[in-house]
């Protein structure tokens, strides 16, 4: 069947311009900074157009960001930043996120919302995976296409929301603190933002704003602040997760993250991410959410955990790794199934049809 198109209902208002996006200037000729976190085996430093590509941001207490380039760094952030722009002439599209409290106080945050610039179309994507276009609020439909103007379509399978851009640009959003953009090989894209360079060189992922290196994630994500009002604060580095819920209850979170992480039907994955980055970020989020001031964080005391395992098997599938179900894996983790994960979603974000989300559980 053809997409549904809102515009046979009814016409959206004209957009006013988005504000354009920050301008960036050559990358300086100057030796890189060291680089930090994991990189990839299969990023050998050259750039591959052959393959795509794809950035992860995620996390509940500090957001943990994986470059095109696999690049892995985390910050705690409260602020609207550039995830994402097209750096070709055209500009074609940016990505901007917000992030912000999600529980536990001001302290603890999450990426929140993100707003998708095509062209002269805007979307605006919040949590509990509630849609904006231009404004107007849609309720989606489960499994069935919807098309916008300029050829971008939005489709929502039960957990992730999927928004289609022409050129091979694809934003995955779990409706709660996750988020992947995907880039097919269609096109080589050059971009900025806080997902890096996209160039195959994972050493010249923190690149400013005005272009130069830096070594410092917080210097880095901090130029990529959309701060008209110049409100907020630098980010910070993260506490480690002993530091968060001490040595005892770490230790519990280490063990519970390990178990999640053990299901053999994702062994290909290592090949392409390090699982051993991803549990680090597990423990520091299950010791977030365990943590006395952070009791509200979470409405399902696996959420926190199952969450950063949910990232790692969609980065991998995105990788071309794996063919895992993203549905069943969730049983043998003893994660929440479907229909109780966008139940938790619905409540713990209080989405405006919040009380009708039968409508989106699977058969």
């Amino acid at each position: 069947p053809q997409p549904k198109d809102p515009s046979e209902t009814r016409q959206p208002p004209q957009p006013r311009q988005p504000s354009q996006p920050p301008q960036t200037s050559e990358p300086s000729q100057t030796s890189q900074p060291p680089m930090e976190g994991f990189q990839s085996s299969s990023v050998d430093g050259t750039g591959n157009p052959d393959k795509p590509a794809t950035c992860s941001i995620f996390g509940r207490g500090s957001q943990h960001v994986l470059t095109f380039d696999q690049r892995s760094y985390s910050v705690k952030a409260q602020c609207f930043y550039v995830l994402s722009i097209d750096e070709s002439p055209t500009r074609d599209w940016f990505i901007y996120g917000s992030f912000s409290s999600c529980g536990g106080g001001d302290k603890t945050t999450c990426l929140t919302s993100l707003s998708i610039y095509h062209k002269n179309v805007y979307l605006n994507l919040d949590r509990g995976w509630t849609v904006h276009y231009y404004g107007d609020p849609y309720k989606l439909a489960l499994k069935e296409d919807l098309l916008f103007r300029n050829g971008i379509t939005l489709y929502f399978d039960g957990l992730y929301l999927r928004v289609t851009i022409p050129g091979g640009v694809t934003v995955y959003w779990n409706g709660l603190d996750s988020f992947h953009l995907h880039l097919s090989p269609e096109k080589t894209w050059s971009t900025g933002g806080l997902c890096g360079s996209n160039d195959g060189n994972h050493g010249n992922d923190f690149m400013t704003r005005v272009g130069d290196p830096v070594t410092s994630s917080v210097e880095f994500v901090h130029s990529w602040k959309v701060d008209r009002l110049n409100i907020c604060e630098k980010p910070e580095v993260p506490l480690q997760d002993s530091m968060i819920c001490g040595t005892r209850h770490r230790n519990e979170g280490a063990m519970e993250c390990q178990r999640i992480f053990s299901d053999t039907m994702l062994s290909d994955c290592e090949a392409r991410l390090d699982k051993d980055w991803f549990v680090s970020k597990c423990v520091e989020d299950w010791c977030t959410a365990q943590h006395e001031d952070n009791k509200g964080l979470s409405l399902h005391e696996g959420l926190a955990q199952c969450n950063v395992m949910g990232a790692y098997v969609k980065r991998c599938r995105l990788e071309e790794a794996s063919n895992a179900s993203e549905f069943w894996w969730r049983k043998t983790a003893k994660c929440p199934n479907t229909a109780d994960t966008q139940g938790y979603t619905l409540l713990e974000t209080i989405a405006p049809w919040h009380e009708g989300y039968d409508g989106y559980r699977l058969a």
